[in-house]
């Protein structure tokens, strides 16, 4: 390097090498290193030990999230062309200086815009969280696209959130009525107010009072009750883009009113969402949406207490364990209201069984409800 020059700086996201036919970046180059050297070439080793290392250590949050997405996307490309981590690092796994930098950038650095590659940016939460709010728009008769964007602009204006949402509500009400005996546009029309306001929230929309909140969940209920039978859209459709949306719901808009959203269900379309539900979890835990993937098991509880799926009651709490105890606590007394004590019991014993942060709760919620101890310890044949 001549005098007054200076070192380009590398970020990551350039093209370090071409092998096979195609480019790789620095943060290859890097992810591949580590992994040889510090988890002995297993991904897995590897992820857990990011994950581990950034939650621990890191004050920007979910910034593991990118780099466990880039290494996801590495793993997969690697295995289209047929390679393997020592085929792309091999030959300089011996520069000492270079595996210090490596761990550094895969281990500790912090992230910044110039650092992101592609797979960084699109994570698999934003993905799924795209898909949640707009991704089934396809399905309907009518895109709730365009009532989005209005309800976006009234977001926007810049007034305070308690008339924000004074605002919001007059102009669904007023629109609401003007397509009265328009049943795929009503659709539409509340479908759209919901991602305005959950995208408003996604983008850091201030509700001190609450207020916008309240209106979102009265939107919700509002949606829930319209015919979408007349509406003319697919079931299956109508049920995952729901379900999608409340998972990805973290306001505490369906606080109070958790099983609005299947008010409505015929029963016959209960074993439908509850698959549903069940899919949505697992793609969820799979992608490490924790969060996300407990709401859709605890939906699959508010289900059951809105279709009144007695049969369903003790498999979904021995499912849910003690560390939910409040759809837990609303089977046994959708169980008591329906004079079923037993089943109460049940319900309360089949959740306890498996353990959890709030045996102790729901043994006393037992006492109190039933007037008897939950069963000891069993594991209780669930009803298919």
């Amino acid at each position: 390097m001549t005098m007054g020059t200076r070192r380009r700086s590398i970020y990551g996201p350039e093209t370090w090498a071409k092998h096979a036919g195609r480019d790789w970046s620095h943060w290859d180059l890097w992810f591949c290193l580590v992994s040889l050297t510090d988890a002995d070439g297993d991904w897995e080793t590897l992820t857990d030990a990011i994950i581990e290392r950034h939650r621990r250590y890191s004050v920007t949050g979910r910034q593991w999230e990118s780099k466990i997405s880039h290494l996801d996307d590495l793993r997969v490309r690697l295995d289209t062309a047929g390679l393997r981590a020592v085929d792309l690092a091999g030959e300089v796994i011996g520069d000492r200086q270079l595996l210090a930098k490596a761990r550094r950038k895969v281990l500790d650095q912090e992230l910044a815009g110039r650092d992101l590659t592609p797979a960084m940016r699109d994570t698999p939460r934003e993905r799924l969280q795209r898909r949640a709010y707009r991704g089934h728009w396809g399905t309907f008769p009518v895109s709730p696209a365009d009532a989005c964007e209005r309800f976006a602009a009234v977001i926007g204006s810049g007034r305070g959130s308690f008339r924000v949402a004074i605002d919001l509500e007059e102009a669904a009400r007023g629109e609401d009525a003007r397509l009265a005996g328009d049943p795929a546009r009503r659709l539409a029309l509340w479908r759209g107010l919901l991602t305005a306001g959950f995208e408003a929230f996604w983008n850091g929309l201030r509700d001190s009072d609450g207020a916008v909140a309240t209106v979102l969940g009265d939107a919700l209920d509002a949606y829930a009750r319209l015919s979408w039978r007349e509406a003319g859209i697919d079931p299956a459709g109508y049920w995952t883009d729901l379900c999608e949306l409340c998972i990805w719901e973290d306001w505490g808009i369906r606080h109070r009113r958790e099983s609005a959203p299947f008010r409505h269900v015929p029963r016959t379309h209960a074993p439908l969402i509850e698959e549903l539900l069940r899919a949505l979890e697992a793609e969820h835990r799979a992608a490490r949406l924790d969060y996300q993937a407990d709401e859709a098991i605890q939906m699959v509880a508010w289900l059951a207490v809105a279709t009144h799926s007695y049969t369903r009651f003790v498999p979904v709490a021995e499912r849910l364990g003690a560390d939910w105890w409040i759809p837990v606590v609303a089977l046994a007394e959708a169980a008591m209201k329906s004079g079923r004590t037993q089943l109460a019991r049940d319900v309360f014993g089949a959740a306890i069984a498996p353990g959890g942060l709030h045996t102790e709760h729901l043994a006393r919620r037992c006492r109190e409800l039933t007037g008897a101890e939950p069963p000891r310890r069993r594991r209780l044949r669930a009803v298919q």
